[in-house]
């Protein structure tokens, strides 16, 4: 196939999609439109394979990416338990926190606040800031998701790892299809927030955070299971719950899901609109969520300068934005000797 034999209606729609499943919530069929969408960008690559290199700032199996390269700027350093070289691998812990790409990569801070208490209350032993892989299926690159499923379960087997808890929604509800696809389907994943909130982790109004009504928003991927949601809503019993006008299971795109922002930008500021309008709407004290990359977008509208991530108003710990923003201005106005030493690096991420 050429990539002139696709209609361009599928080639608009495949492109702007976020990826986020709102359009079947009320579906009769129950078709999940991102497994579709995902299979038409697969087409799209497969017939132009230049497309892939407008996402490849976004791909987790290289050893240059937007990932890795925010790591650099920042400087972060972890006690990593699943290492670039499988021969590097050891066992480190049975039980590993796994922040997700936005939360350990954009706020570390915030990451190792968390993998702190975790370790306190003795759920976690150990901790990797690795991908989950979800960007290459969502990119449209099932082969190379599951070659990176594969390196990546050899990795957590050589460490020993049984059991991941995790911060990231998009990681919870990923992890299964990399396990599955990678072999190791038997490791335990658990959700962050259903941990906290088993454990007695309850939102308490302080002189700093004095709000005694929250709205929240839940994440895209969580919206026909709703683990995440109830969790927080747990976590949020104190307060009085002002539900946006569309939440759970219609709840809105904040506008970073799918990728759309790469190719249409314009449609992923609509969505984001409308979730400000919903909120100035409720006029609860403060918009919490449990996706980073959510709670990024919110506190850097400007709109919303009450918005949280639930760990943040937890641990005491606030996303360092001003960090953020540095680092990001940093990576995306390189050198020019920069930016051809970074064109060049396309080696894989793990080294067999």
């Amino acid at each position: 196939m050429e990539s002139s034999d696709i209609p361009f209606e599928a080639y608009d729609f495949a492109r702007a999609c976020m990826l986020c499943n709102r359009c079947v919530a009320d579906c009769p069929a129950g078709i999940r439109a991102a497994s579709v969408v995902s299979a038409v960008r697969s087409a799209l690559i497969d017939a132009d394979p230049s497309l892939a290199d407008q996402y490849r700032n976004y791909r987790c199996d290289l050893a240059d990416s937007m990932f890795t390269r925010i790591r650099s700027l920042f400087g972060t350093e972890y006690d990593e338990a699943i290492p670039r070289d499988i021969a590097d691998a050891e066992p480190k812990g049975k039980s590993m926190f796994m922040p997700g790409c936005s939360l350990g990569n954009n706020f570390p801070a915030l990451a190792a606040r968390t993998y702190e208490e975790l370790l306190s209350i003795d759920e976690v032993d150990c901790m990797s800031s690795i991908c989950c892989g979800r960007p290459l299926n969502l990119i449209g690159m099932p082969d190379e998701f599951a070659n990176y499923a594969r390196s990546l379960c050899a990795r957590l087997r050589k460490a020993g790892v049984e059991r991941i808890v995790t911060a990231c929604p998009n990681c919870f509800y990923a992890l299964p299809m990399a396990l599955e696809a990678g072999g190791a389907a038997d490791i335990e994943i658990v959700a962050l927030p259903g941990l906290l909130a088993d454990r007695g982790y309850r939102f308490v109004p302080d002189e700093a955070h004095p709000f005694m009504s929250v709205s929240i928003h839940d994440a895209c991927p969580d919206r026909f299971d709703g683990i995440f949601a109830k969790a927080l809503r747990r976590i949020f019993e104190n307060v009085q719950i002002a539900e946006l006008e569309r939440n759970q299971r219609h709840s809105m795109c904040c506008g970073s899901g799918g990728f759309g922002s790469v190719y249409a930008t314009n449609i992923c500021q609509i969505a984001f609109n409308e979730l400000i309008r919903e909120q100035y709407a409720k006029g609860s004290g403060a918009l919490v969520t449990c996706c980073a990359t959510c709670a990024a977008a919110f506190k850097g509208s400007g709109y919303l300068p009450n918005s949280f991530h639930y760990l943040e108003l937890l641990l005491g710990c606030e996303m360092d934005m001003n960090g953020y923003y540095r680092v990001m201005d940093r990576i995306w106005n390189v050198s020019q000797e920069e930016a051809a030493a970074l064109a060049v690096d396309k080696r894989k991420l793990f080294v067999d």
